[in-house]
């Protein structure tokens, strides 16, 4: 404000004394327009800040082994083992999907059930679930927290909610009931109760297998 102050009384001092600045006006000129070039750009966000945060969304994912997964355009022109995949699937020691997803009568229902899912999602849509969990969650698989007024925390899906209580089912398979009196905070959470980073459980020819193997379940 104080330079455009400036500018002023210097346009009122020529106004009043014109000859005295003549030979100045085509520097004067040049002065005030690169005063307003200034300020107009000064007021434009950073040009470096979407690079910034595209750069930060494009974070590489790695293996078990320390490699840098494909991209999933590039993954789901993969062909895998579908016989493998099912181990995958089933490893404890690895993705351990049988712990939460059922296929059939195995495994258990802390997560939607994967006896039909490659009926209904391709391998780009698979590689998306697995790799980005909390993206999209089905309805009813939400992840709950409720605390109780002593103090004790549980979590996972709110499989029965009542006037009177609400039943949390752990990410073990365990039931918790929590009658309403003793709830100091119930909370839907906006993360998954998938895990993310399933991928540092597996190789990449672990993943293209298990995709492989999910995508063929479809009756």
């Amino acid at each position: 404000m104080s330079s455009l102050r400036f500018y002023v009384a210097v346009v009122w001092a020529i106004a009043r004394s014109p000859r005295l600045f003549v030979p100045f006006i085509p520097l004067l000129v040049i002065a005030v327009l690169v005063f307003f070039v200034v300020r107009s750009f000064g007021a434009q966000p950073p040009a470096s800040q979407p690079a910034t945060s595209a750069s930060a969304a494009d974070k590489p994912f790695k293996t078990r082994d320390g490699k840098i997964l494909l991209s999933m355009d590039e993954l789901a022109k993969l062909t895998g083992d579908a016989k493998a995949g099912a181990a995958v699937f089933r490893n404890a020691k690895g993705a351990n999907c049988i712990k939460c997803h059922e296929i059939g009568t195995e495994g258990q229902m802390i997560g939607p059930p994967l006896t039909v899912i490659g009926g209904k999602l391709n391998k780009s849509q698979l590689y998306e679930a697995i790799l980005y969990p909390s993206a999209a969650i089905e309805m009813g698989y939400e992840a709950w927290i409720v605390k109780k007024k002593n103090g004790e925390v549980f979590a996972g899906l709110k499989v029965e909610d009542t006037p009177d209580r609400i039943t949390i089912k752990d990410t073990d398979g365990k039931y918790h009931d929590v009658d309403r009196d003793d709830i100091a905070r119930l909370a839907k959470q906006a993360l998954s109760l998938m895990p993310e980073l399933l991928n540092e459980a597996m190789t990449q020819q672990d993943l293209v297998n298990l995709v492989e193997y999910l995508v063929s379940l479809k009756s």
